[in-house]
């Protein structure tokens, strides 16, 4: 399985070339959305080169995410209409479906959503197989059964809030 995966391409390597500095927001729920748009703001004025990818849980969002990059005054383009030319300091707004695993296995770093309000978290396993340290809100009761140590051995970073979660993002 890893030998067949191993040779197929990674749409998001192919999209933003090699060393591309990648931060993925995924999973984004509308209830944390203000917050999500405190971190965009925060890494970018940090990291003015990244590209950030960000993954509305629900598509429907995506007209949402525009109007609010727009209001913000961050340069973004969709998924669809992206080419790889001079996405640095870009938002990438995905309106596409089947990418995030993809984008996981590209990004220095990840957040997954759900989790900075309280609605539970989405799955950050994902994120973890795929080779990155998931970045979560304080909220992740859905997934408490993978137990406290998860967080304890560094195998997720639990942040307090957005800040936090923008600090422990901007490391990478």
């Amino acid at each position: 399985d890893n030998e067949i995966e191993s040779r197929i391409k990674n749409p998001i390597e192919e999209l933003l070339g090699q060393n591309t500095p990648f931060i993925v927001l995924g999973s984004v729920r509308k209830e944390e959305e203000p917050f999500i748009e405190k971190i965009i703001l925060d890494i970018l004025k940090r990291k003015p080169d990244i590209v950030i990818g960000l993954f509305p849980r629900h598509i429907h969002r995506v007209r949402h995410w525009g109007n609010a990059l727009d209001r913000m005054n961050i340069k973004w383009t969709l998924r669809t209409k992206t080419t790889n030319q001079g996405l640095k300091g870009c938002v990438i707004l995905w309106d596409t479906f089947g990418e995030l695993t993809h984008a996981y296995k590209y990004a220095k770093a990840a957040f997954v959503g759900g989790s900075l309000a309280p609605l539970g978290g989405q799955n950050f396993i994902e994120a973890l197989n795929c080779g990155v340290v998931p970045v979560i809100g304080p909220y992740w009761d859905n997934f408490s059964w993978a137990g406290r140590e998860i967080a304890d051995e560094k195998l997720i970073r639990v942040a307090a809030d957005w800040q936090e979660a923008a600090d422990i993002l901007s490391e990478h």
